[in-house]
């Protein structure tokens, strides 16, 4: 014996566990995450389509401290709720189809039914609300009974990948993102392509992957300024 009396050392705290909740696997999705998993103890559940998968649902939300998900939407529905239920706090990103109500292309969850229901419920249920730009804000403010203050901007945060001041610009337009049949008039392609004939010397560039036969439709309204 030393006589000297043993030090109490506390041990480390544990990592806040975040369970993510998300259905597709988006770039924009991906780099949250791992900015979230560089901070806290991550848990994935990804849940493509309709039906979840109960077991992943309930234990994730039961080991969590806190619940993260993007859209409103079935794959939020029960881990949000559940979350709810158990007083445990959620943060939900939200904006674009869930907040949408656009009947003459068919598109967002607020033209009526049980979609509605769903997103406004999940809506109601989260801790916290997040969007990514003002736009979407009056989106929400005009198409759910959500008041606006609920509801944080948080702007995408693109890093600037030149470390000097670039040389002359081009006269050119851009637009990036996948093309399939549902994003010709949703994403503004076919009126992208519908300007470009209006504009003959500004160069107009479609970036992104072509997921059906849809591009051969630009292809066909497409002057030869536009190239894909």
């Amino acid at each position: 014996m030393t006589g000297i009396a043993p030090v109490r050392t506390s041990p480390a705290p544990r990592a806040k566990r975040v369970l993510y909740v998300h259905s597709r696997k988006a770039s924009f999705v991906e780099i949250d995450r791992q900015i979230l998993a560089e901070r806290y103890d991550l848990e994935d559940l990804y849940q493509p389509g309709r039906l979840p998968n109960p077991i992943k649902v309930i234990g994730g939300v039961l080991r969590a401290d806190l619940v993260f998900g993007w859209f409103a939407s079935w794959h939020t529905f029960f881990p949000i709720t559940l979350a709810w239920l158990l007083r445990k706090p959620s943060v939900l990103v939200i904006g674009g189809f869930d907040v949408a109500n656009m009947p003459d292309i068919k598109y967002g969850h607020q033209q009526g039914g049980l979609r509605k229901f769903a997103s406004r419920w999940i809506f109601r249920r989260a801790t916290r609300l997040v969007t990514n730009s003002n736009y979407s804000l009056s989106e929400i403010e005009r198409n759910t009974p959500i008041p606006p203050e609920r509801v944080t901007v948080v702007h995408h945060g693109v890093p600037d990948p030149f470390s000097e001041e670039p040389g002359p610009k081009e006269r050119a337009a851009l637009t990036v993102g996948a093309i399939d049949r549902t994003t010709l008039v949703q994403k503004g392609q076919l009126p992208f392509v519908q300007a470009a004939r209006q504009l003959a010397d500004v160069r107009f560039v479609f970036a992104g992957k072509w997921l059906d036969d849809a591009v051969e439709e630009l292809r066909a309204t497409a002057p030869p300024n536009v190239e894909f």
